[in-house]
């Protein structure tokens, strides 16, 4: 019975009703597919940072660094580090692959060299040759594992490099080829002399990876005589314990100057700005599930007012209030399931165009990397159901309390009882006063471990604030309109008059909707315009130079590209 009852009532309407029922839908689906995209899009870029930091450090336990580095001359006083486990000097650098005229270089693909000492280095890390594109007499057997004769064969001049598959296949390289590579103001040619298969290192940022000597890496990068990091190697297969244990044994033993810190420790600085980025993402993202349920109330009461009749003999043949509530509420739970599994499929397509926009953003003010494929998981798509179905509920909620309401008698009035309680919220601001004082309360408040926490939620409390305002407006603007409307067209404008009142509530809904998506297009590009005029204000004031001379490639963060003495000089005796 009740389930006839649920079919006749609610699923035969929404079935008839099919634009209705469409644009809802894709309104839920499009609110839960923005925030499965992001989520998707920050999960992908975070783990592309995560797989490139762990790959680089391979079996490396613990890293000894210094403030700029470590000056070799201080080596030998770490000799004791032998005894602890295999150490091995790293030089890492990012360089610009130059292939094609020398005005595209900002737009030149960005390679991770690593510079090692190939005899200590090989304990450490796993490079693997491939043997497909190697020439015939090779020193290196087909596809096999590297040992240090063969590193020590392939890498005898500070001019050799050995490149990754991908990035040869990419750019159309071979063994015995050359490739020209920009680190600073520096163009060097240097020499392939073999390729790595997809594993270890060679997997970070999709293959763009240079593997080098660490001479000719000090050479490129015009460190002579200081090197990145030392890496520990430590025997065995430590645990977490074991490996903060050691940490602590060898950061006391160290120089003044020296510090031992864990591989992940490195990026720290950058997963910190990452999160706040994705965290804005995040933000906003949710702005679209607000969307989503302004329609889904605004499709149930729609609903409810065209049966409102239909309701009153319900009610009338005995159907109980909640069993009325229950109607509707199925309703929403259709609509919901409906538009999340919907979202779900949007959201995953969404999220290959949103890791193509975002790493863009990520490489260019953070660091550069190649993020994961999105890769779509149970915990994600119960977070998709987890959102939009009890969204869907939450919004038909007030609608379907409404309904369940509907005595027969009211029913025969028609919308008199609609109407003269929006008359009564019209003449009331107090509930929105509230929230947007609220609002304002939490926007002076400070961050929460860095992040903005109450200015979202006084963003959201400002939406809330202005949507609950909506039907005041508009009911005082119906109000003001009306002698314009009866004087400019007579009876059709009293009919208009008569007809936007009694329509006020679905209308408002409406309007709120649209305000909503305005007013975030609004605050970005304001948001974006004040961070560029500040930002443009700040160089102005502080930055008195008319002309700036810099590599042609962009540093990345951690990182310093320099200028060579000879450009310096150059510069320096221009007579202008």
């Amino acid at each position: 019975m009740r389930w006839r009852l649920f079919k006749q009532f609610i699923l035969r309407p929404l079935v008839q009703e099919r634009a209705r029922t469409l644009t809802t839908m894709v309104g839920i689906a499009l609110g839960v597919g923005v925030v499965l995209a992001i989520q998707l899009t920050n999960e992908s870029s975070v783990r592309g940072f995560e797989t490139a930091l762990e790959t680089v450090a391979g079996k490396t336990g613990v890293e000894i660094i210094g403030p700029a580095g470590i000056d070799e001359t201080v080596l030998p006083e770490l000799g004791w580090l032998r005894d602890v486990g295999s150490v091995s000097p790293v030089i890492e650098g990012e360089m610009a692959l130059v292939h094609g005229e020398a005005r595209s270089l900002r737009r030149a693909e960005a390679l991770k060299v690593l510079g090692v000492d190939i005899l200590r280095d090989v304990t450490l890390r796993q490079y693997v040759i491939g043997g497909a594109a190697s020439p015939a007499g090779s020193p290196v057997a087909d596809g096999g594992d590297i040992n240090p004769q063969r590193f020590l064969e392939l890498l005898t001049s500070p001019q050799s490099v050995v490149i990754t598959e991908k990035l040869a296949r990419r750019r159309g390289y071979a063994v015995g080829g050359e490739i020209q590579l920009m680190a600073g103001d520096r163009i060097n040619t240097y020499v392939v002399r073999g390729l790595l298969k997809d594993e270890g290192p060679a997997r970070v940022m999709d293959g763009s990876f240079v593997l080098m000597d660490i001479a000719a890496a000090q050479l490129a990068f015009a460190r002579l005589g200081r090197i990145d990091r030392l890496d520990v190697q430590l025997p065995g297969s430590p645990d977490s314990a074991a490996i903060d244990a050691a940490v602590q044994a060898i950061g006391a033993r160290l120089p003044n100057g020296l510090t031992a810190q864990r591989p992940g420790r490195r990026g720290e600085q950058v997963e910190r700005m990452l999160a706040a980025f994705h965290t804005n993402l995040t933000a906003m993202s949710w702005v679209a599930l607000i969307v989503g349920l302004f329609l889904v109330y605004n499709t149930v009461t729609i609903s409810v007012i065209a049966r409102r009749g239909e309701i009153g003999t319900l009610r009338a043949l005995g159907v109980t209030r909640g069993q009325v509530l229950v109607l509707f509420l199925g309703e929403a739970v259709v609509l919901g399931v409906a538009g999340t599994i919907l979202g779900i499929g949007l959201g995953r397509v969404l999220a290959d165009f949103a890791v193509g926009l975002t790493s863009a953003t990520v490489n260019t003010l953070y660091i550069a990397t190649a993020a994961a494929p999105p890769r779509l998981t149970a915990g994600l798509v119960a977070l998709a159901f987890a959102i939009g179905f009890p969204l869907a509920l939450v919004a038909a909620w007030l609608p379907a309390r409404e309904a369940s309401r509907v005595t027969p008698t009211a029913a025969m009035r028609g919308h008199d009882q609609l109407i003269s309680r929006v008359r009564l919220r019209a003449a009331t601001l107090a509930a929105p006063a509230l929230v947007l004082a609220a609002a304002l309360g939490f926007a002076s408040l400070g961050p929460v471990n860095g992040r903005p926490l109450f200015g979202y939620l006084s963003s959201f409390l400002i939406i809330v604030g202005a949507s609950l305002s909506v039907p005041a407006v508009v009911y005082a603007l119906a109000r003001l309109m009306r002698s314009p409307l009866r004087r400019l067209f007579g009876v059709e404008g009293l009919l208009a008059h008569a007809n936007l009142t009694a329509a006020i509530p679905r209308l408002s809904i409406s309007i709120a909707a649209l305000a909503v998506s305005l007013s975030m297009t609004v605050a970005v590009v304001v948001m974006i315009g004040s961070f560029r005029d500040t930002v443009m204000y700040w160089v102005g004031q502080t930055v008195q130079a008319d002309l700036f001379i810099g590599p042609g490639m962009r540093p990345a963060v951690g990182s310093a590209q320099t200028l060579s003495a000879p450009v310096i000089d150059a510069v320096g005796a221009h007579p202008d």
